[in-house]
């Protein structure tokens, strides 16, 4: 059984469960002593959120564009390049299923949220997030005990979370921080049990990039969303 972290700044932190069962490190799933974890929130409107109150994400949807260009994140000297195109490949294929526009690949926040993975697997779930490195980011999901060869499992750890009868609500829900606000009946997200927020992260219409990070030491994903 692996343990899921949401953490939103403008919340809080909580801790809940999941009973999806684990895997080796780098194999399918998160490891059986991380599971998934998922934080960050970006309001409807303009409001602000994420570390020194920068500005929410629009409600007005996620940007249908294809994936970014430029950054440092990207490119064939990337040794995680194939990773990050699966994960965002992936991302967008669970969210066209919900009649989602695609994230747009963030690539020129990937270095950054490598170092915010590489941290984290030493400190802590959102361990460089919440000390302020936020890397520009809304909001952070993150596998501990996944590498660049769990994508796909870390991914459907926290979209099956939409399958619990608490959940059952969550496609109604314009944001993580109204989930997180009361403002969603039927997509339980609180400080103290976060259950449908890592879902959420990953289906929300107010987000529109994401950027895929994974530690150069111990296994570790991070996805940060904008």
């Amino acid at each position: 059984m692996g343990a899921l972290c949401l953490m939103v700044l403008s919340f809080g932190l909580g801790c809940g469960s999941d009973d999806s069962g684990g895997s080796s490190p780098d194999g399918g799933g998160a490891s059986s002593s991380g599971g998934a974890s998922s934080g960050g929130g970006a309001p409807s409107g303009g409001g602000t959120a994420g570390a020194g109150g920068g500005g929410g994400a629009s409600s007005g949807g996620a940007s249908s564009g294809g994936a970014s260009t430029g950054g440092s994140g990207g490119g064939s000297s990337d040794p995680f390049e194939a990773a990050r195109q699966a994960c965002i490949d992936h991302i967008n294929q669970l969210r066209a299923g919900k009649g989602r526009a695609p994230y747009q690949r963030w690539t020129s926040a990937e270095s950054c949220v490598d170092g915010q993975a590489t941290y984290d697997s030493t400190h802590g779930p959102h361990a460089a997030f919440s000390s302020g490195n936020s890397c520009g980011a809304y909001g952070q999901g993150e596998c501990p005990g996944s590498g660049p060869g769990s994508v796909v499992s870390c991914i459907d750890l926290m979209w099956a979370e939409k399958d619990q009868a608490i959940c059952a609500n969550c496609d109604a829900c314009p944001s993580l921080n109204e989930g997180f606000a009361g403002k969603c009946p039927g997509c339980s997200v609180t400080a103290s049990n976060p259950t449908c927020g890592h879902y959420l992260a990953l289906v929300s219409p107010s987000f529109k990039a994401a950027a895929c990070g994974f530690s150069t030491g111990s296994p570790y994903m991070a996805i940060d969303y904008q």
